[in-house]
């Protein structure tokens, strides 16, 4: 918190950003305000630590991975480099996922204008079932085009001209927004079947 000091009287900032001379503060909200710094400063200071062991983490398994990779010709990266590491005994696994975030841009109005050309064509009643689900397809959920959703038309055999150069349009549409590297740790349960893993959520220790 920030205190200033001004003519050699100490000013609070309180919520409003307005300067309180400390001597108007009472001692509770002073006591308070020393708990709450105190605890947020360690809790600060144990996300940076998490920060620093993962990204250390990340780079010993990755020099792990090149040396495998080098000298003992065994690639450990599976699907868009995903990784699982297992101890010699199998009580503890690693797995690192990458995942991607990923959005369309301003095509997609393009390829939703010649989709709905489309279904206006389709006149036969059979073809109602079709249009329910592509028009499902494009509806805004939690403010955002479902992606999965809509590259689900692609599996689509439609021979129409306009559906075909849509499903381009999808495909070109697509951009990787943000990209994260997920480390997990397991520990091989009491049972000696599955593994547990270790929560790093602050909320769920204790």
């Amino acid at each position: 918190m920030a205190i200033k000091e001004i003519n050699g009287v100490k000013y609070w900032e309180n919520a409003l950003g307005n300067l309180v001379p400390e001597e108007m503060v009472k001692p509770y909200e002073q006591l308070k305000n020393e708990v709450v710094e105190s605890v947020s400063n360690k809790v600060v200071q144990m996300r940076k630590n998490m920060e620093d062991l993962k990204k250390d983490a990340m780079e010993e398994i990755d020099s792990f991975m090149e040396l495998a990779a080098q000298e003992y010709n065994v690639n450990l990266g599976g699907k868009k480099g995903n990784v699982t590491l297992t101890s010699f005994d199998g009580q503890i696994k690693i797995v690192i996922a990458n995942s991607t975030n990923q959005e369309f841009n301003e095509k997609i109005n393009l390829a939703k204008s010649l989709i709905d050309e489309y279904l206006t064509e389709l006149t036969k009643d059979s073809a109602v079932e079709l249009k329910t689900i592509i028009s499902s397809a494009f509806k805004i959920r939690q403010g955002k085009l479902d992606v999965r959703r809509i590259l689900e038309l692609r599996s689509y055999d439609i021979k129409n001209d306009k559906w075909k150069k849509a499903m381009e349009l999808i495909n070109e549409s697509l951009e990787i927004t943000s990209s994260n590297r997920c480390f997990r740790l397991y520990i091989r349960d009491s049972k000696g079947i599955g593994y547990d893993r270790l929560n790093m959520d602050f909320a769920t220790v204790g």
